[in-house]
């Protein structure tokens, strides 16, 4: 930025300043502007109040005097190292750590700080009738430099949440590789959720992906994640619901997640193992699965997965009938057979489904009546099979038709 404004056109009566003396201006401002901005945040987000008014007072003023003059140093030294002021910023990302609402409050007082800093910049260009020019510039400068500021308090947030030694993140890291581990007892549990500052839930998720790691500050504070795992494992206060599936999205983007059960906290083991089996499946093309795979939705398929020996015995018992089939045929004859199972005999409703004529439907049912013999009216049978085909067990042998 050079070192004298832009002069006004020439209908405009007044001489420019220069940009030192316009900084000068600002300096002026600053303790009162300082407290202004304060005063502002704790009137739109109470729940900061207390705080600033409290146990982080010191550094919330250090961090927002830091701030207001640096950015007053930009206007004349856009390109000024500030190291104390990138400190402060990330200490305050750092401070967000405890609380369950991530960096989202945070951000919002950015903004409001933004807001009540234009409101004065505004005054004093109408005082000192800067050019439009100018103001256009300025306004550049100042939305460009709260980004900074919020690249800075993300890294110190995420620095302190997924590694950067010790405190809240490390024992969080701890407490999150206990409860997946299963082997603390309960009253351990909650001694490791108190000393991370996590609120021990009576439900919760565990949701795992590829090993890419997410956008921590994306992810809610309540969330536990341990990135030094061998797979990525997040566990999850409560259930998924689509406001927490909206987070997971945008902090993994758009690889692909298993959600487990949700289950009291010391069960949280069974639910990595289902939403990890379910991953398994869906990866190999087992079971239907777009972007995110919840197992409630899979579970006669996990159950089966879970005994892959006894489901084979299954599927050799029950389809053994059709092993002396022809693809085309055996195809033909289970998918009238699922048909049959799924409306329980209604021949008009098994010919809607199959897109075929009902005296077709009426034929298959003969043949499948002489293959499958008296067991075709057995109650047993007929569950065995149906879990048979539910669970996708009836796939085709290795073979080719005839010719």
């Amino acid at each position: 930025m050079s070192e004298n404004w832009q002069r006004h056109r020439p209908e405009d009566a007044v001489t420019p300043l220069p940009t030192t003396q316009l900084a000068a201006l600002f300096r002026r401002e600053i303790p009162s502007l300082c407290q202004e901005i304060i005063d502002e945040v704790c009137r739109s987000i109470p729940d900061y109040a207390p705080l600033i008014g409290g146990p982080y007072r010191e550094p919330v003023q250090r961090a927002v005097e830091s701030n207001v003059l640096t950015f007053v140093d930009h206007m004349v030294s856009p390109r000024k190292p500030s190291p104390l002021r990138d400190e402060l910023c990330r200490s305050l990302g750092r401070l967000q750590l405890p609380f369950d609402t991530g960096l989202s409050r945070l951000e919002a007082a950015f903004r409001i700080g933004v807001r009540v800093a234009w409101r004065r910049m505004v005054r004093v260009f109408r005082r000192h009738r800067v050019p439009s020019t100018t103001q256009s510039a300025l306004a550049d400068l100042l939305f460009g430099y709260v980004e900074e500021m919020t690249a800075l308090a993300r890294d110190g947030y995420v620095r302190a949440l997924t590694g950067d030694g010790a405190g809240i993140g490390r024992r969080r890291r701890h407490l999150a590789r206990t409860l997946l581990g299963g082997h603390a007892t309960p009253r351990a549990i909650a001694q490791l959720a108190e000393q991370a500052s996590w609120r021990l839930p009576h439900e919760l998720t565990v949701v795992v992906s590829t090993d890419v790691p997410p956008e921590a500050a994306l992810l809610d504070a309540d969330v536990l994640l341990d990135p030094a795992a061998a797979h990525l494992a997040l566990v999850v206060p409560g259930e998924i619901t689509e406001l927490r599936e909206q987070m997971l999205r945008s902090a993994l983007g758009a690889q692909r997640l298993a959600v487990g059960p949700t289950v009291a906290p010391y069960d949280a083991p069974s639910s990595l193992r289902w939403a990890s089996e379910a991953l398994r499946l869906a990866t190999s093309g087992a079971i239907e699965g777009g972007p995110l795979v919840r197992s409630d939705d899979h579970l006669l398929r996990l159950w089966v997965a879970s005994e892959p020996t006894l489901g084979e015995r299954l599927r050799r018992r029950q389809l053994a009938p059709f092993d002396a089939l022809t693809v085309t045929q055996r195809r033909r004859m289970l998918e009238t057979l699922d048909a049959w199972l799924t409306h329980r005999g209604e021949v008009p409703r098994i010919a809607a489904d199959l897109d075929v004529h009902p005296q077709t439907v009426r034929y298959r049912m003969r043949v499948l009546r002489d293959l499958v013999g008296p067991a075709l009216d057995d109650p047993e049978w007929r569950l065995c099979t149906e879990l048979t085909l539910r669970a996708g067990l009836a796939r085709e042998p290795e073979r080719v038709d005839a010719g």
